[in-house]
């Protein structure tokens, strides 16, 4: 089997070989390694111990139609929980609550980034072009149950009429073609995603090449990017207040050799900083849509040959794609995405959704590989509803079933091929709204 478990972890958690679908991912080695990390621990014997409530924080986002006791009793029978109750004795909401507080949003934000960086390793190569490793990082906002707590800790979007929900920003590293989160780092509504993303990039890997939108334009963001010895691709801004570049000479038709110079505007702010960064500016040319131009510090035109990074920016858009199925079709397009009333309870989970995702998109991204197919060429919404399928099965088997079962579950996933993309699409960025002639819901005041 791919995913190797501690059997004596197994044995004292009472998942034994009834294991469900994503604890072959998620293992309840890496699990119990996330709550000695945090020093959390079950000091008498429970109804929901520690490990069922990470399951459960896991499955609010796998189960966004269900109330948070039904989740629970899908988990005992789609995963195989040992609990201390029977299916008329689920424990209250209450308990639930008091049960999540007591596992803490630390806990599960640790399991999440050890469990990236596994899925990192195994998967390195659905994500590698030439001899690096590409990843791409946008931002996005995630709105939260209207309550007062929440609106203090994360913000509400303002301007001339204010947000229906409170929301918090948060901006996500992720795989250019396995879609895995590979980091994540979340902040008030007014917090910029710039700023945000300035603190991701300890999460980005050494030599790792990245590929960003318009908005990372910015000399300070790019040369501490590149002074940690990573590479990038970001397409340029046009106007008066844009970082300005410097073309030197063209090296072939559509490419030239310049810098970037750090611009007078940052004043202080740029001690620390190089006084410029050697880049290549390419001219990005296709039938239909405007010439744009990319900047990037890759060395070596032999090697990476303009036409290629040019060929290669395109897939930036992936990360909008992945957002997607993080949001909308993971998330069930719910107003708003997360339940919890209490901010440190969004927090827990909105790590619980990165978990449940990259769970989904392991078993996809190792369903790709034994077919020999990147992990974006399967639909993910049909990936989900045959995982969904196969959990509660994989829970009510014997032990001796439980691998044939796997492998006809990664089959399954297999099948789920999309047709192939059709080339020169283009999308007007343009909504249709309905209009309501109600008047919009206040809270009221306390």
């Amino acid at each position: 089997m791919l995913w190797n478990l501690d059997r004596q972890l197994e044995e004292t958690t009472g998942l034994g070989n009834s294991l469900g679908a994503l604890a072959k991912v998620l293992s309840p080695g890496l699990i119990q390694e996330a709550l000695d990390a945090n020093e959390k621990s079950d000091q008498r014997i429970r109804k929901l111990p520690l490990r069922v409530v990470v399951w459960l924080v896991v499955g609010m986002s796998l189960y966004r139609d269900l109330n948070i006791q039904n989740v629970l009793r899908r988990l005992v029978d789609g995963l195989g929980l040992a609990v201390g109750w029977g299916r008329a004795e689920v424990p209250h909401t209450t308990s639930i609550a008091h049960a999540r507080d007591r596992l803490g949003w630390e806990t599960v934000r640790e399991l999440f980034r050890r469990f990236a960086a596994m899925l990192r390793d195994r998967f390195s190569a659905a994500d590698r072009w030439k001899d690096l490793l590409v990843y791409v990082i946008d931002g996005t906002s995630f709105r939260t149950a209207d309550t007062k707590a929440n609106e203090a800790e994360f913000g509400r979007p303002g301007g001339r009429t204010a947000g229906a929900f409170p929301q918090f920003r948060g901006v996500l590293l992720m795989g250019a073609w396995s879609h895995l989160v590979f980091g994540g780092l979340f902040g008030h509504w007014r917090m910029g995603e710039l700023t945000l993303a300035t603190h991701l990039l300890d999460q980005v890997p050494t030599g790792a090449l990245l590929l960003v939108d318009r908005l990372y334009y910015s000399f300070a963001w790019l040369a501490e990017l590149a002074g940690g010895e990573r590479f990038f691709v970001v397409r340029t801004k046009t106007g008066k207040t844009a970082l300005k570049v410097r073309k030197r000479r063209a090296a072939v038709p559509g490419e030239w050799t310049g810098v970037l110079p750090a611009p007078a505007s940052l004043g202080k702010k740029a001690l620390g900083l190089p006084a410029q960064i050697e880049v290549r500016i390419i001219k990005l040319r296709r039938k239909g849509f405007r010439d744009i131009e990319l900047v990037t510090n890759l060395p070596a035109v032999d090697r990476y040959t303009a036409a290629e990074i040019a060929t290669l920016y395109l897939d930036r858009w992936e990360i909008e794609v992945g957002i997607r199925e993080l949001k909308c079709v993971l998330g069930e397009n719910t107003k708003p995405t997360f339940r919890s009333h209490k901010p440190d309870r969004v927090k827990q989970e909105t790590y619980g959704l990165l978990l449940a995702y990259n769970c989904v998109r392991a078993l996809m991204a190792e369903a790709a590989e034994q077919k020999d197919l990147q992990p974006r060429r399967l639909s993910f919404t049909d990936c989900l509803a045959q995982i969904r399928v196969f959990m509660p099965i994989m829970a009510h088997v014997g032990a001796d079933l439980v691998p044939e079962l796997y492998a006809g579950m990664l089959d399954a996933l297999a099948a789920c091929e999309l047709p192939p993309r059709r080339k020169g699409r283009t999308c007007r960025r343009e909504v249709r709204v309905k209009m309501s002639k109600y008047k919009k819901k206040r809270a009221k005041a306390a």
